[in-house]
């Protein structure tokens, strides 16, 4: 879909007129889902008992990584 055609705001999307809110609840649950399952599978993945501080440190990264992929933070944009 071009950009021309997508008009983009704060949390509204419109387009011919039809406008779409995103549910943001959802997608915050899928991205720290999605990022916790990453996160111990990377955890696990060279290592067959990693100690417990790792597996939360490879979690939270994973978690992070989710919501910059599907959010902008202002403070991150160069």
């Amino acid at each position: 879909m071009s950009m021309n055609l997508l008009r983009l705001n704060k949390t509204t999307l419109t387009r011919s007129g039809a406008e779409m809110k995103p549910k943001i609840y959802n997608l915050l649950e899928q991205c720290v889902e999605n990022g916790a399952k990453r996160g111990y599978r990377r955890a696990h993945k060279y290592v067959e008992s990693p100690q417990e501080d790792s597996i939360l440190e490879h979690i939270e990264e994973c978690i992070m990584g989710e919501l910059m992929e599907w959010f902008d933070f202002e403070e991150f944009k160069e």
